[in-house]
């Protein structure tokens, strides 16, 4: 259990969750209506997956704190029934963007956000613990004062029947669901009672973070166009850079690549019957003599092996070590490299470009033709940057 600077494990309490499975819409809203009572919801979302372009809505878990339901949504009409209902409030979710995408995905607009609780957990929880974590079943016993998270009985039953996530019996899942939306409410009544002993922070949520997010889930979903002329100028200009930057490093070191290779080439075995009972070469003298002119004209050093750039910075140019390995052996990694005079500031430049035309320009040019829609996660980096899953952009 990890001990907080800031927060304390509170003495919050599960509460019975009601299952609903409405077959009209009219039923529905009847459901809802429970909750007409004031403005913020919390909201979670149980998917068949987690691609909001490919999977779909199973059900919807709600809690005011005094109520907690969960209503079964497998009918489209029932989906968007409960998406425009949902946009009438101040929505409260943890892991705000997967669950609002949703919403945008069957009314086609995007829910303002009102309040993450990750991002909350993560402003007020940022120890930088090695192995932290801002889930929500780590914040239900670490910071809400469950006895223990809610996945017990779920993931049991999974194990049992090996079935997928959204297939477990429905009076399980329904019940998981409506804790999650529970649990979110509690975390968000806790995180508020801060907001007066950090107005600077209620203010980066009130404000900053709620249009970035807009932003950013506007753009998932919309996706993007790949501008083809504009990539492929752009990949032109960064394998011009990319030559230009590897080029002015080897003229650096080239005398040190030349001993490498010659050392390489040095330990090359000759054959074991060099000549034949008449005293001329046997065919395996004509086959090394033929790998070693190959092996002569070829560059056996790589920019990419630790070892030999251990050997070449540390060993022929002397430079101190500028890091090591969990297990203690001297490395090259990319933060070290402009510490290791010009040839490692050259080096670090053209993986720089090397890096962006291969994760970058590389992922783009598989999608031209196509949309390209982000998986951005504003909340990702524990430096609080944006970061991004398989579509990198």
């Amino acid at each position: 259990m990890t001990d907080y600077i800031l927060l304390r494990r509170q003495q919050y309490e599960q509460q019975p969750v009601n299952l609903y499975r409405p077959q009209t819409v009219d039923e529905l809203l009847g459901v809802l209506s429970t909750f007409d009572c004031r403005d913020e919801v919390a909201y979670d979302f149980e998917t068949t997956g987690v691609s909001v372009h490919l999977d779909d809505i199973v059900s919807l878990g709600l809690s005011d704190g005094q109520t907690s339901v969960s209503i079964w949504l497998v009918d489209p009409e029932l989906r968007l029934a409960a998406c425009e209902w949902l946009l009438t409030k101040r929505l409260i979710a943890h892991n705000y963007i997967f669950d609002g995408l949703f919403i945008t995905k069957y009314t086609g607009q995007v829910p303002w956000p009102y309040r993450d609780t990750l991002i909350m957990f993560k402003s007020l929880a940022n120890e930088g613990i090695k192995g932290q974590k801002w889930t929500l079943k780590t914040a239900m016993t670490d910071v809400l004062g469950w006895p223990t998270a809610n996945n017990d009985e779920l993931k049991a039953y999974m194990k049992e029947h090996r079935c997928q996530f959204h297939e477990v019996d429905w009076a399980i899942l329904g019940k998981y669901n409506g804790l999650d939306a529970l649990a979110t409410w509690q975390l968000w009544e806790y995180f508020e009672t801060f907001t007066d002993q950090f107005p600077a922070l209620s203010d980066f949520w009130d404000t900053e973070w709620c249009h970035l997010l807009a932003l950013l889930m506007e753009q998932c979903w919309n996706g993007l166009t790949v501008d083809v002329d504009k990539y492929i100028a752009h990949d032109k200009a960064l394998s011009e850079e990319q030559g230009e930057f590897l080029g002015l490093f080897f003229v650096e070191v080239q005398p040190h690549i030349d001993a490498y290779n010659n050392a390489v080439v040095s330990q090359i075995p000759p054959p074991k019957k060099p000549t034949k009972k008449d005293g001329s070469d046997s065919a395996a003298m004509a086959k090394y003599h033929a790998k070693m002119q190959a092996a002569k004209e070829a560059n056996h050093f790589s920019v990419d092996s630790n070892d030999a750039l251990c050997w070449l910075f540390y060993d022929r140019l002397g430079y101190p070590v500028a890091a090591r390995t969990p297990a203690g052996k001297p490395s090259v990694d990319k933060k070290s490299l402009g510490k290791l005079g010009k040839p490692g500031q050259l080096l670090a430049k053209y993986r720089k470009k090397r890096d962006e035309r291969k994760h970058i320009v590389g992922l783009l040019g598989s999608k031209i033709g196509a949309r390209v829609h982000p998986d951005i996660r504003p909340h990702g980096s524990i430096t609080g940057r944006c970061s991004s899953g398989s579509e990198l952009v």
